[in-house]
């Protein structure tokens, strides 16, 4: 669209004036006709994208048989409960492996106490077992205290 301007003397702007007037129908016509061909070609494009995209997508997913290809909401929905199920397996494997580790850390500390104080530096300071030597009055030895935490973190130990 074409404009003109001329100076706002009010407030130092200038004023735009549209040139509709000058314009025949015809003109209108086509121009109206170009926005639209335009417009649907934007269109036409983006869904073109958005079907690769899940097309791409469905390939991604573990598939059932390549007799019925999904929808569009049925591949979502499948994508969304399937990143869900491998997150909850994520999770629960990684619960398992810290549950392990917290085994692991109190058997090493149950076998550190028993081989006597000079090996009770191998646990390090992070470590989820804190442990207090305390002199016993009777016969001078030493007696070791161990506190674990609930939560172990796998790499406490070295």
């Amino acid at each position: 669209m074409e404009t003109e301007r001329s100076p706002d003397k009010e407030n130092g702007r200038k004023k735009r004036r549209s040139s509709k007037a000058t314009k025949s129908p015809s003109v209108v016509q086509k121009l109206k006709k170009i926005r639209r061909v335009k417009a649907n070609d934007r269109e036409r494009n983006r869904m073109h994208n958005l079907n690769g995209a899940l097309e791409t997508l469905r390939d991604r997913l573990p598939q059932f048989g390549e007799e019925n290809k999904l929808t569009k909401i049925e591949t979502l929905r499948f994508a969304h409960n399937y990143i869900w199920a491998l997150s909850e397996t994520l999770r629960m494997v990684q619960n398992q492996q810290l549950q392990m580790d917290g085994q692991k850390n109190l058997q090493l500390a149950a076998s550190l106490a028993l081989q006597g104080p000079k090996n009770i530096n191998k646990l390090t300071p992070n470590s989820p077992c804190s442990y207090s030597p305390q002199p016993q009055l009777q016969d001078y030895n030493y007696s070791f205290n161990f506190d674990c935490q609930q939560q172990y973190h796998p790499y406490h130990l070295e």
